[in-house]
């Protein structure tokens, strides 16, 4: 999965719960600043307004693509921001503004670490054997091509049912490949379809989209 670090001391125990429920679903593993290195690597951190020394050394430790988002309560958004700050959430931002902010930020559940098991996971589908494997590669491609079309349909037709099967499907072939965070994602768009959730269920399709367009052009990079 992509990885995440909550950093600083400001936050209570239930606000650092609660958003790292919330960016679970995203297909994030979350980690406390305290448990981490501070310039060990991440995909996304986030800090509290008003920022403690530790927080603003977590910013500075790490930079682009790393996303570095800032929450703080309704009345309290800072007049000038750090110029380290990608984006402004609320505390206690739900889902679907998550999903929303991050897919506008151009993030992606589909993790370097995802790209580079792609191969030694079709090896061992396919015993290494060249021929069965492009033969698997190129089911995959027109299989999730056709899948993520048929998802985006039953968005646009509102039929979150149907949304859930094809996001089930997705999940199934994520799974197989190891690809922790598309499978996070598969399973939060399941789990709002169950709900009749439309508005999670969209907020989270763009970045599936996004993470199988990802996995596509990974697979065509698969050696013969």
């Amino acid at each position: 999965m992509s990885r995440v670090i909550i950093s600083g001391e400001e936050w209570s125990g239930a606000e650092r719960e609660e958003l790292a429920a919330s960016l679970t679903s995203l297909g994030l593993f979350t980690e406390a600043a305290s448990a981490v290195a501070s310039t060990d690597a991440a995909d996304v951190v986030v800090v509290r307004w008003p920022l403690s020394a530790a927080s603003q050394a977590s910013l500075s430790n790490h930079s682009p693509p790393c996303l570095r988002l800032l929450m703080c309560d309704a009345g309290s958004i800072p007049a000038e921001l750090p110029q380290s700050i990608d984006a402004v959430l609320p505390l206690r931002a739900d889902t679907v503004t998550i999903a929303e902010t991050f897919a506008g930020l151009g993030f992606v559940p589909f993790s370097a670490a995802d790209a580079a098991r792609l191969w030694p996971a079709l090896d061992a589908l396919t015993g290494g054997d060249a021929d069965i494997r492009t033969e698997l590669v190129q089911s995959l491609v027109l299989t999730n091509t056709e899948d993520l079309a048929a998802l985006l349909a039953a968005c646009d037709a509102r039929d979150w049912d149907q949304a859930r099967a094809m996001a089930h499907r997705i999940k199934g072939t994520a799974r197989m490949l190891d690809c922790h965070a598309t499978v996070a994602v598969c399973q939060a768009i399941e789990s709002a379809s169950i709900r009749q959730d439309g508005d999670t269920v969209t907020a989270l399709v763009p970045l599936l989209t996004q993470a199988i367009q990802r996995l596509l052009a990974a697979l065509a990079t698969v050696p013969d």
